[in-house]
């Protein structure tokens, strides 16, 4: 019996010498779910949750400063200003710029619209024959503007403009109800179409003259150039014989179909003073 409750007493002593788990405090990581023994009988479950991201603070970006400005709107640019030229001057530029009136041509043979694209070289002939369609038109234009040049003794400054005239159009108002014209008419505007886009690259040739000559001509505007162009194929007997000839070697000489028959209203004084 003594050995009984002797035994009893050593178990008892030696269980009260386990250290007792303890609860967990706050500061324990949670890094799963824990299962801890507390004083034997309880069993406290830890939940894990994900540590809290510190929030990045927000930019103090500076502010774009508000102003009630209005846009800066560049100018144009003023147009350069040269001397005008001399009427000496004018008068040899413009023979060198007619110089080039083969080469002209040659530029502006996309605007033919009839025959044979492989007989331009032949058609030209008959436009360089009879020259007179641009030398006497010239002649005028530069004659109705009579302050495009200045004396020798005289010095001008001017603003520096373009010869570039718009596309021919026709004027045929007065011929709009005539069935002659109707017929006919198409085909004269498309040889003054050519014609005028000859002239067109001979003024060109001459801005480039005066501009080397560091002076320019006096000029009105593109609109009033062009009419002033357009005026100056009416009422010449020169340039009307020039058209008739061009048609006939066109359409005779060179077999253009689309002309035969036509020549003698292209090249009426009649009509094209009307046209």
């Amino acid at each position: 019996m003594r050995l009984l409750s002797f035994t009893l007493l050593l178990l008892s002593i030696a269980l009260s010498s386990l250290a007792a788990p303890t609860e967990p405090t706050a500061e324990d990581p949670k890094t799963s779910i824990e299962t801890v023994w507390y004083n034997v009988t309880k069993t406290i479950i830890h939940t894990v949750t994900e540590p809290s991201v510190a929030e990045k603070p927000a930019c103090a970006c500076p502010e774009e400063p508000v102003t009630n400005e209005e846009p800066t709107v560049l100018a144009d640019a003023p147009a350069a200003t040269l001397d005008k030229c001399t009427c000496e001057v004018s008068e040899a530029c413009r023979k060198e710029s007619l110089d080039s009136m083969d080469k002209c041509m040659d530029e502006c043979d996309s605007t033919i619209e009839y025959g044979n694209s492989d007989k331009l070289e032949d058609y030209r002939k008959c436009f360089t024959k009879n020259s007179a369609t641009v030398v006497e038109s010239e002649k005028c234009l530069f004659e109705d503007m009579k302050d495009h040049c200045t004396t020798a003794n005289t010095t001008e400054t001017i603003e520096e403009a373009t010869f570039e005239a718009p596309e021919y159009k026709s004027e045929s108002g007065e011929l709009k109800n005539n069935t002659v014209w109707k017929r006919h008419g198409e085909k004269y505007d498309n040889l003054q179409t050519f014609f005028h886009c000859t002239k067109n690259c001979i003024h060109k040739k001459l801005q480039e003259c005066t501009a080397n000559k560091k002076c320019a001509l006096q000029l009105p505007k593109a609109d009033e150039f062009a009419a002033k162009m357009i005026k100056c194929t009416k009422n010449s007997l020169k340039i009307s014989n020039a058209l008739l000839n061009t048609c006939t070697c066109l359409a005779w000489t060179n077999g253009v179909k689309e002309l035969q028959g036509s020549c003698a209203v292209i090249g009426n004084s009649y009509y094209v003073n009307k046209a």
